[in-house]
């Protein structure tokens, strides 16, 4: 049976020049000095790129409303003017459409589903471009108090028409405690 030197580390040590020494603590130190500073630097590129500091804003206009009728809470969107004119139909009925442009504007719909009162409503926050896509971010708003009169089921929900198009999009939804 053949055996291996695997002691290699310290004939090299041994062979490299006076003055020279390889390894050791203090190349240790700054070999994890190194790694930790190349892992900070990632760390806080990906941070930079994932916050929502470096989306790009853009304008929109929104259309606020309340339904009786229960819906399931989500979203919509309408890259074209057939899904605008549908989308606005099924959650305004009758109300005038506004115009839309499909070259350069996206539907977005955010439905809150049912709620036991009236007074909650959809706060957008930000309307931005983060890695290439639209990204609506939004909270809900809850009445201040409970009010004392009936319970009323009620649907909220708000309407944007974002001053983009050509990108998919993103709902997002802050959630505070």
């Amino acid at each position: 049976m053949r055996c291996m030197n695997l002691s290699l580390s310290r004939r090299i040590r041994d062979e490299s020049p006076p003055g020279r020494r390889i390894g050791g603590r203090p190349g240790r130190v700054l070999g994890v000095l190194a790694m930790v500073l190349a892992m900070t630097t990632g760390a806080v590129t990906l941070f930079h790129w994932i916050s929502t500091g470096e989306a790009t804003a853009y304008a929109f206009r929104k259309f606020d409303g309340v339904r009786s009728a229960p819906l399931a809470g989500g979203s919509l969107i309408a890259t074209t003017e057939a899904q605008w004119r549908i989308m606005w139909r099924g959650l305004r009925g009758d109300q005038p459409v506004p115009p839309f442009n499909e070259a350069r504007q996206t539907g977005v719909a955010i439905i809150l589903g049912e709620r036991p009162a009236t007074g909650h409503s959809v706060s957008i926050i930000s309307t931005g471009e983060r890695a290439g896509r639209i990204v609506v971010l939004f909270e809900e708003r809850h009445p201040p108090r409970p009010q004392p009169t009936r319970a009323a089921t009620t649907t909220p929900y708000t309407i944007l028409l974002i001053d983009r198009a050509g990108a998919d999009v993103v709902v997002e939804q802050r959630v505070r405690d």
